[in-house]
């Protein structure tokens, strides 16, 4: 099973305000809006969130109730980083096959990228992939890990998330060209926002 990483524990710096409750012009939070094309491609969803949001944990539990196969968490160690969110949300996941990691910020990811990963990781499974799309040159997310990183991803520490792990392993490190600009297209600032 390919499951997701919804990364969600950040603090919106840029942005001014918690970009995750935005509204994007469909009338849908950002964070509502990943977790629906995430939770419409994967068989299982993880939402990491500040170990802060209890408010917010509670609403999205509400809002997506009715789909078993999202979790919601609140990742005790956000405030230390996004390699600490990630470590503490795939102690959640130890039967996948691999984990694709979405940042919360990134919700234009097309239905068709997500299985374009998924095929991709069925035909190079047995060399244990890390499979990152590229559109146009530039590399995007959701990165996909196969689970022989996930010990090594329950390690990580600080901010860098898992970039770490794809530059300690560039011999497994596939390439994906896909015609989808949701995998480079996040949301930052409110000028992103007003883009769209």
């Amino acid at each position: 099973m390919i499951g997701g990483v919804i990364i969600a524990g950040g603090q919106s710096r840029r942005f001014g305000t918690d970009k995750r409750l935005a509204i994007l012009p469909d009338g849908t939070r950002i964070i509502e809006k990943s977790v629906q094309n995430a939770a419409s491609a994967l068989a299982s969803v993880i939402v990491a969130l500040r170990d802060t949001d209890k408010v917010l944990a509670a609403e999205l539990t509400e809002r997506f109730a009715s789909q078993s196969h999202i979790l919601i968490i609140r990742a005790e160690d956000s405030a230390l980083g996004m390699g600490h969110t990630l470590a503490n949300a795939i102690e959640y996941a130890p039967d996948w096959d691999a984990a694709l990691i979405l940042l919360a910020d990134m919700p234009f990811i097309s239905a068709s990228t997500f299985q374009q990963l998924g095929d991709s990781f069925t035909a190079h499974q047995l060399s244990a992939p890390i499979i990152v799309p590229v559109y146009q040159g530039r590399e995007g997310h959701p990165v996909l890990f196969s689970k022989h990183y996930f010990a090594e991803i329950g390690m990580l520490t600080g901010d860098k998330g898992a970039r770490r792990i794809i530059q300690r392993y560039p011999e497994r490190v596939v390439h994906l060209p896909v015609s989808d600009p949701g995998v480079i297209q996040d949301i930052d600032t409110p000028e992103d926002l007003l883009k769209l």
